[in-house]
């Protein structure tokens, strides 16, 4: 027998062999030559692969012949990890990405060497699940009759997966691994983030095990439990919106899966249990992601940022996402789906259905009930998809899929929170935001709509707006109006004036910055809805160049200090110039109700706040005992002088300050070098600036005096300090470098100077 083994570990050359060897003998020959294991190889010729069990003759009888070997010992590492339960059988995105690359390194001008579909060559772009199962999951996993996760685990707990994945398998295999790429980028997840995929992790030799008579007891669902969320993977033709097994398990993510009696789901959305859910795909050669809610990024964004920057990053990141998919996602019907065992259809639609276990397998009906829950099914997803591209809709000026969005919005019976962004959309008209305020279900959640420099909204829009106010319940109202300079008194008036329904709200954030023609008259019908809202936790309110003046305000804040709840408050009255220091009086008297506050942004710049007015808040601030984050801004206060910077310092010192922002830029009357902006690592360090501490004697202000005219001494502290020390007996070196600290923070504006003592 001559057996030779090419040195590219490619093929196997026969001469003179027996035809009566099996595949078998033939493969421990070859381990024997190439060390390759015989359960880690598949002989193949001519694209059909050769079972162990198979003998040469079968195909072959004198002569060479040239046979391909598929090594998997690259996948391999060790032996197994049998893992008994299904649903702990997580694919890691590492062990993706090494099998792609295991296929990578076997192709050659873009085809997979010696591996054949219907005789033709697979090209690897093109590979997918049905031909990789042929070639790779099964053959590999054939010796040890397991599945492919438990071939290539690294550990039990290594492969508990955090995300059920729900696909056809026609995708290429490198389109998918791209789709979760993408997602893990997007949800900044770590590469051992494991997804729970069928193929991978059920036992491919074993699968009348897998599927049950109840969908609801298969590994399938049992996975889905164990996950935060599930990603939704299309390929070009949107084909698992055709397959029953995927309109299931989408189903199921758009339910509360601890209905079945068994462990309830691990996330809890937005106020409704149930699994997120995200939706990628590959276009060009890119994934592109829809999410369910923000991604971290953006919520950082949103936090940090200003409020709809977050929500306005998604609607740009998901911008390019196909439209053509979403087109055939408004169609979905999952009585029309299809599955390749006609029983599995039968027992999935009875399931969603609702009929007990016993009766999965009765013959489905027609009942009005039965066509119900369906058409609930297909509603959240034609609605998740509308809501996930109504602004690319608008950026793209496709405004004639509109009315099937907003129809999708409207038949949304399980909907209880919405977040949708235009912000800066040149293209977003009345008819647009009418068409979809009409649209809203009953919300009773949150309900965002950022609608920043959206220049071409009239007030007749927002009316519209503010009657659907009446027909929702939320606990969250975030509507965001900045530069949409069209709005007057009369639109937003009305949104205030029918809030005031909404007496369970926790949440209440309006920016109406920017609005020129919104005056006091707006804060009337306000305050009588702040009224009935006392279980309100956040408010804020922007009013940063709108008309007001200091009255009106002064009565907006003292209707603040019953929301007793209240735990982080942000006013802006940038720009209002008739708002001052009664308005700041009145702040702190209610303040020093609101002893639950954590966080607070307080803006009066470029208004006529006072020493007076600073002093009256700053009793209120002292009473934040619980505040931990605090930003106030009062850059061009003309009328600040020192005096009041002094007693600021001494109230934030006695609070337990984690953050601290402060803006005195521009304020005229400060010394030189003290109008600046203040902030730093922590809220402590600032505080010790020179800036907010009392001098201790007037010869310590004849000092600073020396020091801010004798500049150019500061370079020989040494020396300097025994000249001043003549000046005041008393001076300290401590006092003496705060000093000096002080002045060489006025030599350079706007530069951070700590001085700890």
């Amino acid at each position: 027998m001559d057996v030779t083994v090419e040195s590219d570990v490619g093929s196997v050359v026969l001469k003179e062999v027996l035809p009566t060897l099996s595949i078998r003998e033939l493969q421990q020959e070859v381990q024997f030559r190439s060390g390759i294991p015989a359960k880690q190889q598949l002989l193949s010729h001519a694209g059909v692969r050769l079972l162990a069990e198979r003998s040469l003759q079968d195909f072959w009888d004198f002569g060479s012949l040239q046979l391909d070997v598929t090594s998997y010992a690259p996948l391999a590492q060790g032996p197994p990890t049998f893992l008994p339960c299904t649903e702990h059988r997580g694919i890691q995105l590492l062990q993706l990405q090494e099998l792609q690359a295991y296929l990578v390194n076997r192709c050659r001008d873009g085809e997979l060497r010696a591996w054949r579909d219907a005789g033709k060559p697979i090209c690897l772009e093109a590979l997918n699940l049905y031909q990789l199962a042929d070639w790779v999951i099964r053959p590999a996993t054939r010796e040890d009759h397991c599945s492919y996760v438990e071939l290539i685990s690294s550990g039990k707990e290594a492969q508990n997966p955090q995300w059920f994945v729900s696909h056809a398998w026609q995708e290429p295999i490198l389109d998918f691994v791209r789709c979760l790429q993408g997602h893990a980028e997007v949800r900044e997840l770590e590469e051992t983030v494991a997804y729970w995929v069928c193929a991978y992790a059920n036992n491919q030799h074993e699968l009348g095990d897998e599927l049950r008579c109840n969908p609801r007891e298969t590994s399938f669902f049992r996975a889905m439990q164990l996950s935060l969320g599930v990603v939704l993977v299309l390929d070009s033709e949107g084909t698992p919106f055709s397959r029953t097994w995927c309109c299931f398990e989408l189903a199921m993510a758009l339910t509360d899966l601890g209905e079945s009696g068994e462990s309830a789901p691990r996330h809890l959305h937005e106020g409704h249990a149930r699994l997120l859910l995200d939706i990628a795909t590959c276009a060009q050669g890119r994934a592109e992601l829809l999410t369910d809610g923000l991604a971290p990024e953006e919520v950082q964004r949103e936090e940090s940022v200003c409020a709809g920057s977050g929500g306005k990053a998604k609607a740009k990141r998901e911008e390019s996402f196909p439209i053509e998919l979403v087109q055939r996602a408004l169609k979905i019907d999952i009585a029309e789906a299809s599955a390749s065992c006609p029983v599995d259809k039968i027992r999935i639609l009875n399931s969603i259905a609702g009929l007990p276990p016993e009766q999965l397998d009765a013959p489905l009906g027609e009942s009005p009930e039965r066509r119900r829950r369906y058409e609930a099914v297909n509603r959240g997803l034609r609605a998740i998809f509308a809501m996930a591209s109504v602004s690319q809709v608008v950026s793209k000026d496709l405004h004639e899929l509109m009315p099937a969005i907003c129809q999708a919005l409207a038949e949304d019976e399980t909907r209880r929170s919405l977040r949708l962004s235009f912000a800066k959309s040149l293209k977003f008209r009345d008819t647009d935001l009418v068409a979809l305020v009409r649209a809203l279900p009953a919300l009773t959640g949150l309900l965002r709509l950022d609608l920043r420099s959206c220049h071409q909204l009239s007030d007749a829009a927002v009316l519209e707006l503010a009657g659907a106010l009446k027909r929702v319940k939320v606990t969250a109202l975030f509507l965001d109006f900045f530069m949409c300079a069209g709005l007057t008194d009369l639109s937003i008036a009305q949104i205030f004036a029918n809030s005031q329904h909404l007496t369970d709200m926790r949440e209440f954030d309006l920016n109406v910055r920017g609005l020129v023609k919104v005056t006091a008259e707006v804060i009337p019908p306000l305050i009588s809805a702040l009224e009935v809202m006392p279980l309100l936790r956040k408010l804020h309110l922007n009013f940063c160049k709108t008309r007001q003046n200091d009255e009106a305000a002064t009565v907006l804040i003292r209707t603040v200090k019953h929301l007793r709840h209240l735990e982080i408050l942000r006013l802006y009255f940038t720009e209002c110039s008739l708002v001052g220091s009664q308005a700041a009086a009145a702040l702190g008297d209610s303040l020093s109700e609101l002893r639950g506050l954590t966080e607070a942004i307080l803006c009066f710049a470029h208004t006529g706040l006072t020493d007076a007015g600073l002093l009256g808040l700053c009793r209120g601030l002292g009473a934040l005992q619980h505040c931990r984050r605090l930003t106030l801004r009062f850059h061009g206060c003309r009328e600040l002088t020192d005096e009041s910077l002094w007693v600021l310092g001494e109230t934030l010192r006695g609070l337990s300050l984690q953050k601290l922002s402060l803006d005195l830029g521009k304020c005229a009357q400060l010394s030189k070098g003290l109008a600046r902006r203040y902030g730093g690592p922590s809220a402590w360090e600032l505080l010790q600036d020179p800036a907010f501490r009392r001098p201790r004697s007037a010869a310590h202000a004849r000092i600073l005096e020396l020091f801010r005219e004798r500049r150019g001494a500061f370079s020989n502290a040494e020396a300097l300090y025994p000249v001043l020390k003549a000046v005041d007996p008393s001076l300290s070196a401590v006092d003496f470098h705060q000093l000096r600290a002080a002045a060489l923070a006025e030599d350079a504006p706007g530069r951070r100077v700590f001085v700890v003592t």
